[in-house]
């Protein structure tokens, strides 16, 4: 599928096809890769995924951990895939594409962003929302890891306004230190 549009029209149910498409490709469970990250970002505390009814996690946001956790994680990113104890778990060419691909700019008012290989950027950074207003950016030339957590308490888990604020402040202070 393309999207002609002019804005990425994200959809959290495209991230559980690929999901189906990689186990499929490697032959591996997705539950495999997921305990690898997890070791290799030095995950101290609980990782809990969310399943569907056959024990199956969900690639959709169905991952919780704590904030520190989250920022280990993030270091996989800026550390061009390779974990605490240096095995690559992630690819540096993947990430590097991303990074630099033209991507879609996301629907105003978040449209200084876009959106490439299921991740946002600017060209510096990279990064992810979670559900409720969680945020993880990545700025791969500062090496700074930034995570915020909170709960929006509206209808829809989300604000658009309040997810830009959160993305320019860690931009911000990643790119300080």
């Amino acid at each position: 599928m393309n999207n002609h549009g002019t804005h990425a029209l994200y959809k959290s149910a495209n991230s559980d096809v690929l999901r189906w498409i990689a186990e499929r490709v490697s032959g591996r469970q997705l539950r495999a890769y997921f305990a690898d990250i997890a070791d290799a970002a030095g995950v101290e505390g609980g990782f809990h995924l969310t399943t569907d009814r056959a024990g199956r996690p969900w690639a959709s946001g169905g991952g919780c951990l704590t904030a520190r956790d989250l920022a280990r994680y993030g270091l996989l990113f800026v550390r061009s895939g390779a974990g605490v104890n240096g095995r690559q778990v992630g690819s540096a060419a993947f990430i590097e594409r991303t990074r630099a691909a033209p991507g879609k700019s996301l629907p105003p008012p978040r449209d200084f962003v876009r959106y490439s290989n299921q991740m946002n950027t600017d060209g510096r950074w990279v990064g992810h929302g979670g559900y409720g207003g969680q945020y993880m950016l990545c700025d791969l030339e500062s090496g700074v890891v930034g995570v915020f957590f909170s709960v929006l308490e509206n209808r829809d888990c989300y604000d658009p306004e309040n997810t830009c604020e959160i993305i320019r402040m860690l931009a911000e202070v990643a790119r300080s230190v």
